[in-house]
């Protein structure tokens, strides 16, 4: 696959998740209130940016990568094994987000590490479908950098200030379930067009 090719997937997911973002916000803006100014955020922005891009990235290579590494290897291509690893890869993902402020100051752990989990399998699935770490690189590099400085929740991780906090708990189920069916359809839509596109262009 070409370099360009990554590019593109990376900001194309990028983008259709910055969209999937913003709506969940709208849709829940009663629960937003003003935390910092755009001036006081955009302070730490260029440090946040390149934090941000280097964790992402690290976090892409260590739990979806290594797919690509041992189908590489092995030469793995049943569907048992696709199916297998993104159910470890995903529990490895959630499991690493414990230690996050936001999931141990929740009562409801479980919701917020089956929507890790969760957004965990759609990543590897959308990474596998186009065999490629971009688009999971450009949809969790725009989720940190929009939830890192946009919108957070007040028990946040973070070490940066974001112009919005979200009043309602992360664990509310009506808003986990919410996010994950807009994520989920923009992102699963997206994948499947890439998908049909290049088998067209491959025919041809």
């Amino acid at each position: 696959m070409n370099r360009r090719r990554h590019v593109v997937l990376f900001f194309s997911f990028a983008f259709v998740w910055l969209v999937a973002l913003v709506a969940v916000s709208l849709l829940f803006s009663r629960s937003l209130e003003r935390a910092n100014s755009v001036g006081a955020v955009s302070s730490g922005l260029l440090y946040g940016v390149v934090f941000v891009a280097l964790q992402s990235l690290l976090e892409e290579v260590v739990f979806r990568g290594a797919y690509f590494y041992i189908k590489r290897r092995a030469s793995f291509e049943s569907r048992r094994f696709k199916i297998l690893y993104i159910v470890i890869s995903s529990l490895l993902f959630s499991v690493f987000h414990i230690f996050n402020s936001e999931v141990q100051n929740n009562t409801f752990v479980f919701v917020l590490l089956l929507d890790y989990f969760l957004i965990g399998a759609l990543f590897s699935y959308v990474d596998i479908r186009l065999g490629s770490l971009a688009p999971s690189y450009g949809i969790h590099f725009i989720n940190n950098i929009y939830t890192f400085f946009v919108v957070t929740s007040k028990n946040s991780s973070s070490p940066f200030k974001s112009v919005f906090h979200l009043t309602i708990a992360e664990d509310d189920v009506l808003f986990v379930l919410t996010s994950l069916v807009i994520e989920f359809a923009l992102t699963i839509g997206l994948t499947e067009f890439i998908k049909r596109r290049t088998s067209k262009d491959k025919v041809c």
